[in-house]
């Protein structure tokens, strides 16, 4: 009789079996964590740097003109048939007239408080304010037109307007 040799496999060594269980434990760690801790041992941050809005521009005051050199003249208004497009239930009008910039400045815009008043007490019923950016030479006119929501005046009212603001071009 023949000894009948068996080949079986040798049994892995125990060191290597628990070299490569650690080294896929290790793997894995890294890449789940991304890497980080790779990263944060080279002294690289592991956030995404925090967005920081833009440096605002300096804010310049406007120079102002005294609003005792802007004159407004031949001011009209006129009723239109539009419903504004907000929740002001007011009509629509058009104001129109002439701004008068007696003044050495360039006229660059304006604020104009427009209201119904009546002539005999000093009693306002509805006022608006309408910013206008005309420009206006010195010493000249210009004309302006815009819309405005009043409510309808009573009768014996009178529509009355002032210059509440006026500014100068700046250079």
């Amino acid at each position: 009789m023949h000894a009948i040799r068996l080949s079986i496999p040798a049994r892995p060594r125990p060191r290597i079996t628990l070299v490569l269980l650690l080294f896929t434990i290790v793997l894995l760690l890294l890449l789940g964590s991304g890497c980080d801790a790779d990263k944060s041992a080279f002294g690289m941050s592991t956030d995404p740097p925090a967005w920081t809005p833009p440096p605002r521009p300096p804010i310049r005051e406007t120079p102002q003109i005294s609003t005792d050199q802007i004159h407004l003249s031949h001011v009209e208004i006129q009723r239109t048939n539009w419903i504004g497009l907000t929740d002001d239930p007011r009509p629509v009008w058009i104001v129109s007239g002439h701004i008068r910039n007696d003044s050495d400045k360039c006229l660059d815009g304006l604020q104009l408080h427009f209201f119904f008043k009546n002539g005999k007490s000093k009693v306002r019923r509805a006022d608006t304010y309408l910013d206008l950016e005309n420009f206006v030479s010195p010493s000249s006119e210009d004309s302006f037109s815009s819309r405005i929501q009043l409510p309808p005046p009573r009768k014996g009212w009178d529509l009355y307007s002032e210059v509440v603001e006026a500014r100068a071009r700046q250079n």
